[in-house]
């Protein structure tokens, strides 16, 4: 039975949540954007991974959508967590593309580590006026191997129209 066990793949993420947990945006208005960005980080030198699939609960006042971050933001946007608010009709602060598929890859400099890393931003829409606290339901399943892996935002984020929720 123990050949068995040690046959099957190891997660190849480590630590916990996915990595934004813990950010807030305030003094939003109606219909802004805020992207929280986070890095999943592999566990190992030699980690791979490959997303299949996310969840993101259903949530009265926002709306909300996982990406990729396919390059590493620079200046003011680095840092872990990252929550950068953008309006309606702007551009968002860093590229973003579907999640599924994407693959860990080399990690920025900045990050102090040299394990493979995947940049996820969560955009939120605010969609009434108040605070709403996304409190978790947040998914992203990957692969490795024959074995998929589920990582669940392990923390809360807000958004608000005010300054503090």
């Amino acid at each position: 039975m123990q050949w068995v066990a040690s046959t099957h793949t190891a997660n190849p993420i480590g630590g916990k949540g996915i990595g934004f947990e813990g950010a807030g945006e305030g003094k939003l208005t109606v219909g802004d954007h805020a992207v929280f960005m986070g890095f999943l980080v592999g566990s190992s030198l030699n980690s791979r991974a490959t997303v299949t699939g996310y969840t993101l609960p259903h949530i009265k006042g926002v709306r909300l959508a996982l990406y990729a971050v396919p390059k590493p933001p620079r200046g003011s946007l680095v840092g872990v967590p990252t929550a950068t608010a953008y309006g309606p009709h702007d551009t968002p602060p860093y590229p973003m593309v579907p999640l599924i598929g994407r693959t860990l890859g080399p990690p920025p400099w900045w990050l102090h580590t040299h394990h493979p890393v995947m940049m996820v931003a969560l955009d939120v829409t605010l969609l009434r006026r108040g605070c709403v606290h996304i409190n978790g339901g947040v998914q992203v399943r990957y692969r490795a191997g024959d074995t998929t892996f589920t990582r669940s935002m392990d923390g809360n984020n807000s958004v608000a129209t005010t300054v503090f929720c």
